[in-house]
């Protein structure tokens, strides 16, 4: 049942249309923060993984980086995701160089 709920978030993170990624990445964001430990940690990496390396450099939707950098800031209110996040944040260092405005100060 759990692996099923993971499968239905991904879908989300993949969908074609950024007004449902948006959301998507603000919800999976809070839910690792909160549920972290509920999770397994291959699950987190490849979740992570996706959203920061695939979406955080979405050439497509600006508020979806934006949606990217606010997740993560989310996730740094919670300890035990700084470990996981360490590898994953110098994928984030473009941001600060983006075309989009609202990208660089979210950044």
């Amino acid at each position: 049942m759990l692996q099923r709920q993971f499968d239905v978030l991904a879908g989300l993170l993949r969908d074609q249309d950024p007004r449902v990624r948006i959301p998507a990445v603000t919800g999976v964001c809070k839910m690792l923060s909160v549920f972290w430990e509920s999770i397994p940690l291959e699950t987190i990496k490849e979740i992570l993984g996706f959203v920061v390396g695939t979406l955080g450099v979405d050439a497509s939707s600006a508020p979806v980086r934006v949606a990217v950098i606010n997740g993560v800031n989310t996730l740094f209110d919670n300890p035990l995701a700084h470990t996981v996040l360490k590898p994953v944040l110098p994928l984030l260092a473009n941001c600060v160089h983006d075309t989009n405005a609202r990208v660089r100060l979210a950044f």
